[in-house]
């Protein structure tokens, strides 16, 4: 059993620990974080639990985020404040058009043969291409997709 402070940890933390250390933290006793909507974290190192699985992408500073519950268009969408209604699936090169990263994103063209289930399924989410009301955040501005092309947020 780990400690952290004297106190026992619980069998959650635990899991959480094995779940950042599988994904690469080699930290001592690692400092638990926990991002809404993406899962734990090393805080000292920066390493997430799902860092590890399956990401095609050359990772980079375009955030791909994707509704957690579908909702046609959530009125109340800010760039900054995502983690409410979404979860980051991954980042990937600047640089690119918002329509390339749509068709990009679609699920036949990045897991043709169902290479990212298990990072769809570890990010608790229900789908694996880019859908309406899905958002890609590029140098801090949003876009979520709409019924034709994108919608800037505020």
């Amino acid at each position: 059993m780990d400690w952290k402070n004297g106190i026992p940890m619980t069998e959650e933390e635990e899991a959480q620990v094995l779940l950042v250390r599988e994904a690469g933290c080699k930290c001592e006793l690692p400092l638990l974080g926990y991002i809404p909507n993406q899962g734990p974290r090393c805080r000292m190192c920066g390493i997430e639990a799902y860092d590890h699985i399956f990401w095609p992408f050359k990772e980079g500073a375009t955030e791909i985020w994707y509704q957690t519950e579908w909702k046609p268009f959530p009125e109340d969408l800010d760039a900054k404040n995502l983690t409410k209604t979404h979860t980051l699936l991954g980042t990937v090169e600047e640089g690119h058009y918002l329509e390339n990263l749509f068709v990009m994103m679609q699920g036949e063209n990045w897991s043709p043969e169902g290479e990212a289930r298990e990072r769809i399924d570890a990010k608790g989410l229900a789908h694996t291409s880019m859908s309406v009301g899905d958002c890609i955040v590029v140098d801090g501005k949003g876009f979520m997709v709409d019924y034709a092309g994108f919608k800037e947020l505020k």
